[in-house]
């Protein structure tokens, strides 16, 4: 049996904010990956290129911490980027 399987594999929700402040959860309860291919094709689409959609958050389920943040007109905002804009370790 691999470590990977011994292990208990950390849980995310992806959560989308709208211009009116009003949010909702789009995915719960799904892997690593699977969270962050749903942010990536949210911050693609029309709604997040018009404004209409503000922020798109991955949480994670284990300790409701911010694993990944992106907000319209910034970009990803967490994790931090270091000057060469590679993303910064946070403790």
């Amino acid at each position: 049996m691999s470590e990977r399987n011994t292990l208990r594999e950390e849980l995310y929700s992806v959560w989308v904010w709208y211009a009116d402040d009003f949010h909702l959860k789009e995915l719960e309860g799904v892997d690593a990956e699977t969270a962050v291919r749903k942010a990536q094709s949210l911050t693609l689409n029309v709604g997040a290129r018009l404004g209409i959609v503000r922020k798109i958050q991955i949480v994670s389920e284990l300790d409701d911490s911010t694993a990944f943040l992106w907000e319209h007109g910034k970009g990803v905002t967490f994790p931090p980027r270091d000057e060469s804009g590679h993303f910064m370790e946070v403790k």
